[in-house]
């Protein structure tokens, strides 16, 4: 698997938020990216996701 889709599959279990990829899993995943992939890419996602409007 991916890294990125790990992190991911660990934020659901991080996050008990409805909906299910609501802003508290989306900060979550972001967080998870920056500290084990590096801040430039927890970055890189903060700003493409505001970019979609993903909240």
């Amino acid at each position: 698997m991916r890294e990125l889709v790990v992190l991911h599959e660990v934020a659901h279990h991080l996050c008990d938020a409805q909906p299910a990829h609501g802003p508290q899993f989306v900060a979550t995943l972001c967080t998870l990216a920056e500290l084990v992939m590096g801040a430039e890419v927890g970055h890189v996602l903060r700003v493409v996701y505001a970019k979609e409007g993903v909240r």
